[in-house]
């Protein structure tokens, strides 16, 4: 939203987008996930 050329403020919206982004996958990963790309790993 705000203009990447203003130095540093500009990327803040983009770095909190990004961090949402990533909050909502990691939310989004269950245990069951984490088990089977265990076992995919270890074959």
């Amino acid at each position: 939203m705000i203009p990447d050329a203003l130095p540093l403020i500009g990327f803040t919206d983009d770095a909190a987008v990004l961090a949402l982004a990533l909050k909502t996958v990691g939310d989004a990963i269950t245990s069951a996930h984490r088990d089977k790309a265990r076992q995919t790993l270890k074959d």
